[in-house]
């Protein structure tokens, strides 16, 4: 937490607000309410609240009225609020994504993107790198059919481009295809989706599993770490498409919302809604959105798991089609954290949307509009 305010009260002015309260509103008398002061209230308070008082970072004497003390509160808060606060979408979308001469999309001083670049390989569409001892085919990445070189973070997983996979993609791209055929085809793209973000968990040592076959023939196989947790978060409202995907890899997971939506005025991502299980700083959390264009909104849910305690690095997010401008401002936040998609488009448009995308996902999906002109 940013910061924690202990707002105290002078104990004979916390007693007078007491009896006024029992006697005149709930009908008590003097007697009892002094008696169940003293017996529960005031110890109850001295052994559970007073010690936080230790913990606060400000301490608020006279409550409300203190009138310095809120203004010192609300000018820290503003403060914060700037160093902490997300770039805008269009700052997103000018995000630099495709380099001539294949270098990595940094300035000369910010050596943030070698650092993390342990493979040692440079990532342009003609070469394959390799991260996690998976291999992952680059000629892949520009689903457009450019020939333009998309230079990639490491942690960014992208499933190997193979015929069925972009037949999949032309049916979903295609405008003309209807809504049961979108869904359908959509969902055939999720489950290896799900299957990719399932092998960047941590396993056991393939020769520490010796397991006993129906024939009686030990077999050497490989499961998950011990105590490794699973949790799945969605982005709504799109995000949530691909919990039955997650749910059918891995069997009784958790899951938790995150409601994030874009201001009509301001273009912004507001957070309105987050539920997320209660342990959720142990688990290895697979965060789920349909599309990512600029990536502003998943930022924000990266963010919002990171201040849950989450590590930046138990974090992969997964989506089936993102742009490379929200590819590389992802990666660039949370350069710790895992991406793993189904295909990297060349850019956004005006309106920020994919190009050249899929539409509208959300309306496409649950079939909410039928007018694809403006998408």
């Amino acid at each position: 937490m940013d910061l924690k305010v202990f707002v105290d009260t002078d104990a004979d002015e916390r007693l007078s607000r007491r009896l006024r309260r029992d006697i005149s509103e709930r009908g008590r008398e003097l007697n009892s309410v002094l008696e169940q002061y003293m017996r529960f209230v005031k110890p109850s308070y001295e052994q559970f609240i007073a010690p936080s008082m230790a913990q606060a970072d400000i301490i608020v004497p006279r409550g409300g009225k203190n009138v310095v003390a809120l203004q010192l509160i609300v000018q820290h808060i503003n403060k914060r609020l700037k160093q902490c606060g997300l770039r805008s979408r269009h700052e997103f979308a000018k995000f630099p994504f495709i380099l001539s001469n294949g270098a990595l999309p940094t300035d000369s001083n910010d050596t943030t993107w070698e650092n993390n670049n342990s493979t040692g390989v440079n990532n342009t569409v003609d070469d394959v790198f390799t991260m996690n001892n998976h291999l992952y085919d680059n000629k892949q990445y520009t689903t457009n059919g450019t020939s333009d070189k998309v230079c990639l973070p490491p942690q960014v997983h992208v499933l190997p481009s193979t015929p069925q996979r972009l037949g999949l993609h032309t049916l979903i791209r295609d405008r003309s295809t209807n809504q049961d055929a979108f869904v359908f085809y959509a969902e055939r793209l999720m489950r290896p989706l799900c299957e990719a973000a399932m092998n960047l968990l941590p396993h056991m040592a393939s020769n520490d599993i010796d397991i006993e076959t129906p024939q009686g023939i030990t077999y050497r196989g490989r499961k998950l770490a011990t105590g490794t947790q699973i949790c799945g978060v969605s982005i709504l409202r799109a995000g949530e498409v691909l919990e039955p995907a997650l749910c059918a890899v891995c069997k009784d997971i958790r899951l938790g919302k995150i409601l994030i939506q874009t201001n009509p005025v301001t273009s912004e991502p507001e957070l309105h809604y987050i539920r997320l299980p209660r342990d959720i700083k142990d688990c290895f959390v697979i965060l789920m959105d349909a599309t990512v264009a600029t990536g502003a909104a998943a930022i924000m849910a990266m963010r919002i798991l990171v201040e849950h305690d989450v590590p930046e690095d138990k974090i992969i997010l997964i989506s089936l089609i993102m742009a490379s401008q929200g590819v590389h401002s992802v990666a660039y936040t949370y350069p710790k954290a895992h991406i793993v998609t189904t295909a990297v488009d060349s850019g956004l448009n005006d309106s920020y949307h994919i190009v050249p995308g899929v539409g509208n996902f959300g309306d496409r999906y649950f079939g909410t509009t039928l007018d694809l002109e403006t998408r």
